[in-house]
């Protein structure tokens, strides 16, 4: 990625008699702080909708309402924060990664600028959200000292955070201490979210910790634990309806390796596996599964490194 600017010169201040199709809101004429408002709801709108476009023409015209009235920054600081996260992940999903990376930046800046501040957990969480989706997707792992430093600091104060919130950074932490290759600290995080007290069985962020444990289980070449645990994920996957096409491939693929009784026997069941998955990837539903970690390319770097107790990967 590439830092680019996302933020069109002409602006969307609500008072301007031509503004463009993209941020047109009936607030217009109104009140600055109504068409702010309006923009944000239809940033998230979007963003919840998968539509990426519509999310980012929206965070486009609040950051430009934002520029034009100064007034409404400080009332309206940890919203405008959370609506820049909502268009870092919409950037990403459309593949406008320099634009991305402008609004992680931009995260990255504010929390900076309120590390001091009563709420500034609330400013850290978003950042490291972001900044931690953006390190596992691209595996590049280039910045984790950096998230690992922060992780102390997350931890002294994440009490008062929202439990999904919460579930969410201890997630990313598991997959970005896997693809460093530190199993236990990975476990370490996703038992976090998995023996969290507040936390929903129903949470999707839940039932992706869960599916990753067994991942984990897998590397460490466990098979009676990998039985029980396996047995007990199809249960939870097929009562909460979240029994996909992913999700059913890995669990076959772990009753193959169950059955296999040699090396080639479980080379044989990776490769089906990893067969099962470029199909799997091909349907638009299904890509989002790998959104956050890529089953494809963790069984096709197990394949490679051609030996038990493969290497970890993420």
């Amino acid at each position: 990625m590439k830092p680019r600017c996302l933020y069109h010169t002409g602006g969307t201040d609500a008072n301007k008699e031509n503004p463009s199709p993209q941020a047109a809101s009936p607030y217009q004429g109104i009140s600055a702080r109504a068409s702010f408002l309006y923009h944000h709801a239809m940033s998230a709108e979007g963003f919840l909708k998968n539509d990426g476009q519509i999310s980012l023409e929206h965070t486009k015209a609040c950051m430009d309402i934002l520029e034009a009235h100064p007034y409404l920054t400080k009332d309206h600081r940890l919203s405008m924060a959370k609506m820049i996260a909502n268009g870092f992940y919409s950037a990403y999903r459309i593949h406008a990664y320099d634009q991305a990376e402008e609004l992680l930046v931009k995260l990255k800046v504010m929390y900076r600028e309120e590390h001091e501040a009563p709420n500034a957990i609330d400013y850290l969480a978003l950042y490291l959200q972001s900044k931690l989706f953006y390190e596992n997707h691209l595996h590049s792992y280039h910045d984790s000292e950096h998230l690992i430093d922060l992780e102390k600091k997350y931890l002294e104060s994440c009490s008062g955070l929202n439990v999904m919130v919460k579930a969410g950074i201890d997630y990313g932490y598991a997959l970005l201490y896997h693809g460093r290759g530190e199993r236990g600290k990975a476990l370490k995080c996703v038992n976090r979210v998995l023996n969290g007290s507040d936390i929903s069985r129903n949470d999707e962020v839940y039932s992706r910790s869960l599916v990753f444990s067994n991942v984990l289980y897998i590397e460490q070449d466990d098979r009676e634990w990998l039985v029980h645990s396996a047995r007990g994920l199809k249960r939870y996957l097929h009562s909460r309806g979240r029994l996909g096409a992913v999700e059913s491939a890995l669990l076959r693929y772990i009753a193959d390796i169950r059955r296999s009784r040699t090396l080639e026997g479980e080379r044989n069941a990776l490769e089906k596996y990893i067969m099962t998955l470029r199909s799997v990837r091909k349907d638009a539903s299904e890509r989002i599964a790998f959104e956050y970690f890529d089953f494809l390319r963790w069984a096709e770097e197990r394949l490679d490194s051609g030996r038990r107790g493969f290497p970890m990967v993420a």
